[in-house]
């Protein structure tokens, strides 16, 4: 009798450590939902506010034919920064090399196109019934995925009203990408459509569906190339463009030499310092664009959390193309997310975070105060602070 009932002691005590492991793992289950789905129903919202008033601010056509202001205030100053070396390291040494400073100043666009066209009737009453979809998706139950598909449609007819047709001298159509800068803001449109097709929501690239899309990258690229920066263009459409430019060249440097387990197999372990990037009437490497361009002429700390490196350390390569608009909110909205992820654990007195704050950390100024701005965890002055190791292991499959 005494065995039974010490066989049926230890049958109910181990029952009741699985019964406890099994909520704890629902719980924790909870939480991902629900983060996941506060983070979905955050970025919809975003988007839809963005896709509507993007439309809205096009549908009335101009009395004098001038082009639709499409410029936004610029970026709230961040601690500043200064020209930091160039970053070619792997998880155990960085350089510190000194970037010699050149001359960014953007020349004149030598090509001349005809200005854009005074939107016709039936474009206006296009966008005004792409709005009215927008809207009525947005204030029903309607699935998140009809609602993007309405903003991107959305964006789409944004793009065409705003640029206008570009005629050749003879004046039949013309295919060229290149647009009048003085006239109309630089479209990532096409950008953005193939970032939703071969990136998860959480930054894991499809390759493969990549390798097989690799021509819309390409004339994304050569558009890039068309449309230098012009002296007109906004602060934050600059930003923006580099931005897109810096993650379009990496992910064309991985699809052309894809499969491989990582961008650190290329050129000898140092792919950024390749130049071979034709922009803005230079030859550039991906180092060039971001320490040289991006980092200086910017000084904000947040386009660590924008720039991807194609590597599973990186801060998330973002599915979606920056534009004017959406670049500062965006910009928060990455560096909170990632300064909250499991990328990093911070605790009130100690935190172990990213490389990236350490390669960088003449960007962050004082880094306590940094993290406290975007952190869900409030840090004390003066807190223990390490750095994980960085594993430069491809972002995706």
């Amino acid at each position: 009798m005494s065995d039974i009932k010490n066989k049926a002691k230890e049958v109910a005590e181990k029952s009741s450590e699985t019964l406890s492991d099994g909520v704890s793992a629902i719980e924790e289950k909870a939480i991902d939902v629900k983060e996941n789905a506060t983070d979905l129903v955050n970025e919809t919202g975003e988007k839809i506010k963005e896709g509507v008033e993007d439309v809205k601010e096009i549908v009335a056509p101009s009395s004098n034919n001038k082009p639709v202001d499409n410029s936004s205030k610029a970026n709230t100053s961040k601690p500043n920064a200064t020209n930091k070396p160039n970053t070619t390291t792997s998880n155990t040494s960085t350089s510190n090399t000194s970037t010699p400073k050149t001359n960014t100043s953007k020349p004149k666009p030598t090509s001349s196109t005809s200005t854009p066209t005074q939107p016709s009737k039936s474009e206006v009453v296009k966008v005004e019934s792409t709005v009215e979809a927008v809207s009525d998706a947005a204030s029903s139950s309607t699935k998140p995925s009809k609602v993007l598909k309405e903003i991107d449609k959305a964006s789409s007819e944004k793009e065409k009203v705003e640029v206008g047709k570009i005629s050749k001298p003879n004046g039949s159509a013309s295919k060229t990408t290149k647009i009048d800068n003085a006239q109309a803001e630089f479209g990532h449109a096409p950008f953005n459509a193939l970032l939703q097709k071969v990136v998860s929501g959480k930054g894991v690239v499809d390759y493969k569906q990549l390798k097989a899309n690799q021509q819309d990258l390409n004339s994304y690229c050569k558009s890039l190339e068309a449309n230098a920066p012009a002296s007109s263009w906004s602060k934050n459409q600059k930003l923006a463009y580099w931005l897109n430019a810096y993650n379009a060249y990496t992910l064309k440097l991985i699809v052309e030499n894809y499969p491989l387990n990582s961008i650190t197999d290329l050129n000898g372990g140092k792919p950024w310092d390749k130049k071979w990037i034709n922009l803005d009437s230079k030859t550039l490497s991906l180092n060039d664009i971001e320490n040289v361009i991006i980092r200086p002429t910017f000084k904000d700390p947040r386009i660590h959390f924008a720039v991807n490196c194609a590597a599973k350390s990186c801060p998330p390569l973002a599915n979606y193309a920056f534009t004017s608009r959406n670049v500062d909110s965006k910009l928060d909205t990455r560096t909170k997310s990632f300064i909250n992820s499991s990328s990093n654990e911070i605790s009130a007195d100690k935190v172990v975070i990213s490389k990236i704050f350490d390669w960088y950390g003449e960007d962050f100024g004082n880094l306590i105060a940094f993290i406290n701005e975007y952190s869900n965890v409030k840090v004390n002055e003066g807190a223990k602070v390490e750095y994980q190791d960085y594993n430069w292991d491809l972002n995706g499959k």
